[in-house]
Formats: C-alpha cells, sequence, structure tokens
C-alpha cells in the first residue's frame, strides 16, 4: 500500500547539490533554487499522497463490506426477539466495526497530508512570488 509515512510531515527541506570540489551544500528554502525544490518534493509527495488516497478508500469500502456482511450473518444466526438479534449480531460484528473506523481514520488521514501539502504549496509558491518581485526591484 502507498501510504504516506508518519515521520513525512511537512517540514522546511534542504536538499543538498554538489558543488564544483564535491562537497555537499544545503540550499536552503529562502533562496529560489531552494522553493523551486522544495515545490517539486511537494508535487511528488502529492503524487504518492493520491496513490494513498486511492488506497485508503478502497481499504474503506472493503473494511465497511466486511462489518455489513458480518453483521447481517449474526443477525441471521441469532436467536430471539429482533431487538435481541440486533444487539447480539452488533457485539459479533464489533471486531470488524472497528476495523472499518480505523480505515476510515486512516482515509481522513491522507485526505488531511493532502491539504496540509497543498496548503504548503500555495505558501511557497507566494513565497517564491514574493522572492521574484524582490528580485525585480533589485535589478
Amino acid at each position: 500500500m502507498n501510504s504516506l509515512s508518519k515521520d513525512n510531515q511537512t517540514q522546511p527541506l534542504h536538499l543538498s547539490s554538489t558543488s564544483s570540489i564535491g562537497q555537499k551544500e544545503s540550499i536552503p528554502v529562502d533562496m529560489p533554487m531552494g522553493v523551486v525544490a522544495e515545490l517539486r518534493h511537494i508535487q511528488t509527495e502529492v503524487q504518492r499522497g493520491i496513490a494513498a488516497l486511492y488506497d485508503a478508500e478502497c481499504k474503506v469500502a472493503d473494511s465497511e463490506n466486511a462489518y455489513e456482511r458480518e453483521l447481517q450473518l449474526a443477525f441471521m444466526n441469532a436467536q430471539g426477539t429482533v431487538a435481541d438479534r440486533q444487539a447480539v449480531s452488533k457485539l459479533q460484528a464489533s471486531e470488524k466495526r472497528l476495523l472499518a473506523d480505523l480505515s476510515k481514520a486512516e482515509f481522513n488521514r491522507v485526505k488531511a497530508k493532502l491539504k496540509a501539502l497543498e496548503m504548503a504549496q500555495m505558501s511557497l509558491q507566494t513565497q517564491s512570488r514574493l522572492m521574484e518581485t524582490e528580485l525585480k526591484t533589485l535589478r
């Protein structure tokens, strides 16, 4: 499954580039090349996030289907009044309900991560426009 890792939070990225002497130097995000590199990184993460969102959505559908199936089978196999059968079937299917709820939580987490990436991208785009304006005024 292509899910976003928990430690892959949106943080300033300091990419490295090789200088003419072979040593690595950091490109800070407040430099134009750093902003471009960070935007590329965010684009890559969004592409991964789209795949993770699809996987999470499929997992939600599967787990909800499994829950409904378990609930209905337990209801059909239970004895007693309708209320008793409903209560027993809900108890027997509670594990599947938990898995379905956890799948929804994972799906919502991926959606939140994509939203955070979108916000970070907009912020960097604004920063790059400000840099562009500043560079034009310095010329």
